[in-house]
């Protein structure tokens, strides 16, 4: 069923991607895998809404891959559902989302532009002034990190007592690549120096203790 509405009239900032169903808040932080998670967590009723009035108009009857992380009154009602990633790699694989196709992987040049990307990133702006970096007003119930798909899938229990999860469908879906920007993606670890990690783990400290992830992941 599709749905009429434009787009330019609907506030951001009052729209979210939940289940009724399971009473679950779906949050996507950018390149942390949300087009593969969206492809998994549209299995299990979650759909796209605008809250006006305390009241849920629906946009979309499948999730929409929009990466501000909104609240609304009763919130406390529902699960919080968010995806995580480490931090460093997270930003390198924004790097190469953005960076000119033509440019190569091994020049320094291009070890220079990521760093301009985390001092505008971080440094010089607000650095996504919303709530998927630091959870100040709500801590996630659940978490899938990039690293640990179906480990922390099978923490979920909507999820655990699911027949995707017991027919094997789960287990197979996250061993599949969706949207993977640059094969260079995976070669994060020798464009950080100690300058630029020390940038983004003392920006995101609450991030790295809650999700555990490691300050040295960088080097090892």
């Amino acid at each position: 069923m599709e749905y009429c509405y434009d787009k330019r009239l609907i506030d951001i900032n009052s729209t979210i991607n939940l289940s009724h169903k399971h009473k679950v808040i779906l949050w996507l932080w950018k390149k942390c895998g949300t087009s593969h998670m969206s492809k998994i967590m549209n299995n299990f009723d979650f759909k796209f809404y605008m809250v006006e009035n305390n009241n849920f108009i629906l946009l979309e009857d499948n999730i929409v891959q929009k990466h501000y992380c909104n609240l609304f009154h009763g919130h406390e009602d529902y699960k919080l559902l968010t995806a995580v990633r480490n931090p460093y790699s997270r930003f390198f694989s924004e790097y190469t989302f953005n960076r000119d196709p033509e440019e190569f992987i091994d020049n320094e040049i291009n070890k220079e532009k990521f760093k301009s990307l985390i001092y505008r990133s971080i440094v010089h702006s607000d650095f996504y002034p919303n709530d998927c970096i630091d959870f100040s007003e709500r801590v996630p119930d659940y978490v899938v990190r990039v690293e640990n798909l179906y480990e922390d899938y099978s923490k979920i229990p909507f999820i655990v007592e699911s027949d995707y999860y017991k027919s094997g469908e789960l287990k197979k879906m996250t061993t599949q690549k969706i949207n993977v920007s640059n094969k260079d993606e995976f070669l994060w670890k020798k464009f950080y120096t100690q300058e630029i990690a020390d940038i983004v783990y003392y920006r995101m400290l609450r991030y790295f203790e809650m999700f555990g992830y490691d300050k040295d992941s960088w080097k090892k």
